[in-house]
């Protein structure tokens, strides 16, 4: 799953290089992962003297954008995460980044707060790091749960068996590897910065979708020189034509640009895009539960010789893939 190129990217574009080591060599270039840290500082470490340093190191400038310090390559392992048994950690194609300030609810007011983090600091991070490299590495936009710090230190639900760790592609926490107690990044807005990720429509596209051909499909706000009312007896109603809208994700994008020049549209996007941020968050959690919840349900002995991470991720990838077909009948 996942193999990467080890000569996709090397270097982030946005980064300064501050090099202090060559690197470990990668001990498997399959299943790519992304790693949050936190620094528990407020400005650059040095870490330990330059033994423990990860990929990168990244300053939030509030309401502004980040500043990253890329100190190895990633053609390299970095060393941010301890090993101590067989299975590797550092070297099991994990790039690592720390992130400056805290995970930490009651740590010190001076350090930025990571999971209240400003919608300027989250894109910058999105843009200039995570989309990056999961699109030269192969590594999925997904996440597992993060929990509130101190929740999240030590031996947490969490917390990934070495087995789970090995196969995982996609980003994680430093909360979630095995081996290791620390509890950072705490509740990392995972699903708020993903949200940032916006792909407006081209100039051609939107004039492409907002012709005359209209065929029933109701939006509550005009648009310009586009404006064609549905109903009379409703005048702000108006209609596009559906066979052009494409793909689910098009619609959502004419729909934003439909109402942006709205007086009250951006606070109704937002009550919107909260809710569902909410129950997103909720679902999240809920499949998240639902493996130790089947295991504990289990009567003993009836896993037919399984292992319980076995169980637990048939559990996890039914849930989350779901049902390819109906039954018949």
């Amino acid at each position: 799953m996942g193999e990467g190129s080890l000569v996709s990217l090397l270097w982030l574009p946005t980064a300064v290089r501050d090099q202090h080591s060559s690197g470990l060599t990668w001990t498997e270039t399959t299943d790519p992962k992304g790693c949050l840290h936190t620094t528990e500082t407020s400005g650059w470490p040095s870490y330990q003297g330059w033994t423990v340093e990860p990929h990168a190191t990244i300053m939030p400038l509030p309401n502004r954008g980040i500043e990253i310090r890329q100190h190895i390559p990633f053609s390299q392992g970095s060393f941010s995460l301890r090993h101590t048994q067989s299975q590797p950690t550092n070297t099991d194609f994990i790039f690592q980044f720390e992130l400056i300030g805290t995970s930490d609810p009651n740590g010190n007011p001076a350090m930025y707060f990571w999971p209240e983090a400003d919608d300027t600091v989250l894109k910058a991070l999105l843009d200039q790091v995570i989309i990056p490299l999961s699109d030269a590495y192969g590594i999925p936009l997904k996440a597992p749960k993060f929990l509130a710090y101190p929740a999240s230190f030590g031996a947490t639900s969490v917390r990934m068996s070495n087995s789970t760790f090995d196969t995982y592609t996609g980003w994680l926490g430093h909360e979630h590897v095995p081996q290791n107690d620390h509890g950072d990044p705490g509740l990392f807005p995972w699903s708020k910065m993903i949200g940032l990720n916006q792909m407006p429509l081209t100039q051609a596209e939107y004039d492409a979708i907002s012709n005359e051909n209209w065929n029933g499909i109701n939006i509550p706000y005009k648009v310009g020189d586009h404006s064609t009312p549905a109903n009379p007896a409703n005048p702000n109603a108006e209609q596009t034509p559906a066979s052009q809208l494409g793909s689910a994700a098009r619609w959502s994008e004419w729909a934003l640009q439909v109402v942006k020049d709205s007086a009250d549209s951006n606070a109704v996007i937002h009550a919107a895009v909260n809710a569902l941020s909410i129950k997103l968050d909720a679902l999240n959690v809920r499949l998240n539960n639902l493996p130790d919840e089947v295991v504990a349900a289990l009567p003993p002995a009836s896993t037919g010789g399984l292992t319980v991470d076995d169980v637990k991720n048939a559990v996890t990838q039914v849930a989350r893939e779901g049902i390819a077909s109906q039954p018949v009948g």
